[in-house]
């Protein structure tokens, strides 16, 4: 907040000396304090930042499939983002982390995200606390997809590999693909199948720590670590419930799960519309990956604009780069106070 309201100030300059002219404008009551920025901010309910994303969401689908996007069944992954955090440790959102950046804390948020190429739109965002439900977490996600797109198949990551998970998201009637936790019974099914006991695609039950159940399909796959250290490494295990011929799913599963990094390269370019900030409250933490997600899906629809009007088909084409978006959104603020000023 603070660089950005003195770039902003700076690029607002008409005269030549800009120094001078800058001490002048501290005083600009028609660009903001950041005190005034973050105050505002802070006095806002968390519910109504992911209110609003939702309806700005709802608008840009719309117009997307206006022009011809996201109008087939989309595949989607569901994944969390780790703010690493250095403060306080006495904070109701402060969630435990592998150690990473000098930090073992950080905020979280979840969010859902198509991710075909070219078309990584985040399209649900929430907040996540210690006392957040995954399977709760998981249908509101997936519901709010549900109003936008077609579900073709969720992707998620072993982080969600639970039974309450997979049987919400059998009851929304949607398609998954999960890697499965090398527990006990799964590390039994890996020395049964290289024993030749059990099948590759098989029937499995997986069971809670309070005894819940369900069923699903079991696919063990060679994995391609070079010297794996134990045989439960030769092997990837995933989830599914897909009904697809098994001899065609084989083929296809690890590739389809790959395209679970689209959301991973969804999160890094976000990144780069990211707002740093010292500030320790999770609402503007929160408000700050709410916007980055806004700007990045602004800033993908206006590729697939781009790319239209130019003709490419370049599934790979990134003709307006971040660093170009930035610059339009600059110039576009910059105009908008130049005129009230």
């Amino acid at each position: 907040a603070e660089s950005g309201i003195l770039d902003l100030k700076l690029k607002n300059i008409k005269s030549s000396n800009k120094l001078e002219s800058l001490l002048e404008l501290c005083l600009d009551k028609n660009i903001g304090s950041p005190d005034a920025i973050l105050y505002h901010i802070k006095k806002q309910n968390i519910d109504d930042f992911t209110d609003s994303f939702d309806r700005i969401v709802k608008e840009l689908t719309t117009l997307t499939k206006r022009l011809g996007f996201l109008k087939k069944k989309v595949d989607l992954a569901i994944d969390f983002h780790d703010d690493p955090y250095y403060g306080d440790k006495n904070n109701k959102y402060l969630m435990g982390m592998k150690h990473k950046l000098g930090t073992s804390y950080c905020f979280r948020y979840a969010s859902i995200c198509v991710v075909q190429k070219k078309k990584r739109f985040t399209l649900g965002v929430l907040p996540v606390s210690p006392l957040t439900i995954t399977e709760n977490l998981v249908e509101e996600l997936i519901n709010k997809t549900k109003a936008y797109v077609k579900i073709n198949k969720v992707l998620l990551d072993r982080g969600f590999y639970a039974v309450k998970v997979v049987k919400t998201i059998k009851r929304l009637k949607a398609n998954y693909i999960m890697p499965a936790i090398k527990t006990k019974s799964i590390k039994k099914a890996i020395i049964e199948y290289s024993n030749e006991k059990r099948k590759q695609v098989s029937d499995y039950i997986i069971t809670s720590t309070t005894g819940e159940t369900t069923k699903v399909k079991l696919f063990i796959l060679e994995s391609k670590i070079e010297n794996p250290k134990t045989i439960y490494d030769k092997y990837f295990v995933f989830i599914t419930n897909i009904r697809k011929p098994f001899r065609s799913l084989l083929k296809q599963i690890s590739t389809e799960y790959r395209k679970r990094w689209g959301i991973e390269t969804s999160y890094r370019v976000k990144h780069e519309f990211m707002a740093k900030t010292t500030c320790r409250k999770y609402i503007v933490r929160y408000y700050y990956f709410i916007l980055s997600a806004i700007l990045y899906n602004l800033w993908i629809l206006l590729n697939l604009l781009a790319c239209r009007c130019r003709g490419v088909v370049n599934k790979d084409m990134r003709i307006i780069t971040t660093y170009v978006m930035q610059s339009l959104l600059q110039d576009e603020i910059i105009q908008y106070y130049r005129s009230i000023s």
